[in-house]
């Protein structure tokens, strides 16, 4: 049996280097196309078309209802925290500081009238929707107004 030496591994890896890169050099380099089979996402509903859809719910439909309550309510949340961290109180103008406390306040409406949704009765349905409505308007218009504020 015969051994190879140094050498003949050395020479032999630099044979397998210089074909891998002889063979990346012939190869066309790839260009990422953008792709056309994806459609963009769709745009954000406006505040009317969710008060339309707040205010459309049956009793009937509650667990749905509940389901898009939730999701304005994590939204309000992350808009919350979104705002505060480009926020410095001790830096912003009293316009933006006002905005501020109304926003908070709006969302802490929209908070308090979320939770009454799991107590709902069909006697009271109509009112709970409608207050919702009216609360995720007040709280759009109170962010509208921090954002017109910061620009």
């Amino acid at each position: 049996m015969k051994t190879n030496s140094p050498q003949s591994l050395l020479l032999l890896g630099l044979f397998a280097l210089a074909f891998t890169a002889c063979g990346k050099a012939e190869q066309s380099p790839s260009v990422t196309a953008p792709r056309t089979d994806v459609a963009p996402p769709p745009p954000a509903p406006t505040t009317t078309e969710v008060v339309a859809k707040l205010k459309s719910y049956t009793y009937e439909q509650r667990a749905g209802f509940a389901l898009l309550v939730d999701d304005l309510a994590r939204q309000s949340e992350a808009t919350l925290a979104e705002l505060n961290a480009g926020y410095i109180e001790v830096k912003s103008t009293p316009t933006r500081r006002k905005a501020m406390e109304a926003y908070r306040a709006a969302a802490a409406d929209f908070k308090d009238k979320a939770t009454k949704v799991d107590n709902a009765q069909s006697e009271n349905w109509e009112s709970i929707t409608s207050n919702l409505a009216t609360s995720w308007q007040n709280l759009q218009g109170a962010e509208a107004k921090i954002r017109a504020e910061k620009n």
